[in-house]
């Protein structure tokens, strides 16, 4: 009976050290099986998250109790898979489905407006509502989607953006925008992913002139300055420009002007002209 599918054993012990012998049996093959047990036997559908593949996998199984006849794949439908998935993104949340720069850019952004705006209806983007509930803003991406690779692929800011109710939109990009003009004609990115604001990291020589630390949400929250030096290191965080003007940039100019001798130090930071360019360059 050695390599027989299936036999039917009729003496039995449990052996020694778990090891379990036959001591009777007859080999047996299947439509014998079918033919005998009709009456007892299953079919079932299972849907399941396979570690391995990372991916859902589906079985269709015919058997009696544990005893399998029939055993095969079949690929599941959304209805099958994407219960699943929103049920395994619930459990591993972002180890399984992390958020890209730019959709931490548009937490940041609705949070910020929603600090400032409450009542006004800004929904919570915050990864623990969003993880423990992705029925509520992810199913009609997890259209096709079986596993983790196809996950990686989903417009996730799309998602987000789908739960701005459409009347707050144009307010989104009004009062929380991604980019600022500064004095020297550059638009430069905003951060809205720190926890204490919005930061705009510029070169100071871009802001010579400007007295006003700049401001969203309708000039609500200032942002927090990151001051850089000509090779874009921080040299000053403020959100009080003018006093940096006043005070810590005689210090910061003492001590890079020797090192940054191609980039403008001027001794009035308020009337000179802002710019990117060094000293050679500069127009």
């Amino acid at each position: 009976m050695r390599g027989r599918e299936l036999i039917v054993a009729v003496e039995v012990d449990a052996g020694a050290d778990g090891e379990g012998v036959i001591h009777a049996a007859s080999a047996v093959d299947a439509a014998t099986v079918r033919e005998e047990c009709a009456g007892r036997i299953r079919a079932e559908r299972s849907v399941a998250w396979d570690e391995r593949q990372r991916r859902v996998v589906g079985v269709e199984r015919e058997g009696i109790g544990a005893v399998a006849l029939i055993e095969r794949p079949f690929a599941p439908g959304d209805g099958e898979a994407v219960p699943l998935l929103c049920e395994v993104i619930r459990a591993r949340g972002a180890a399984l489905l992390p958020f890209g720069d730019e959709a931490r850019q548009l937490q940041g952004r609705v949070r910020l407006l929603a600090t400032h705006f409450p009542g006004e209806g800004w929904p919570d983007l915050s990864d623990a509502v969003l993880y423990a509930a992705p029925e509520g803003w992810l199913v009609p991406s997890l259209a096709g989607v079986r596993g983790e690779r196809e996950l990686q692929r989903v417009d996730l800011v799309a998602a987000l953006r789908s739960l701005v109710p459409p009347r707050l939109l144009p307010q989104l990009d009004r009062l929380a925008p991604t980019h600022l003009a500064v004095p020297s004609g550059r638009r430069a990115a905003l951060d809205y992913a720190p926890a204490e604001g919005p930061v705009l990291a510029v070169k100071l020589q871009e802001l010579f002139g400007l007295g006003e630390t700049p401001a969203v949400a309708g000039g609500r929250a200032p942002v927090l300055l990151h001051l850089l030096s000509p090779a874009g290191r921080p040299v000053q965080v403020t959100r009080d420009l003018k006093g940096f003007w006043d005070g810590a940039y005689r210090q910061v100019r003492a001590e890079l002007r020797g090192r940054y001798p191609k980039h403008p130090w001027p001794d009035d930071p308020w009337n000179a002209p802002p710019t990117r360019k060094t000293n050679p360059g500069r127009r």
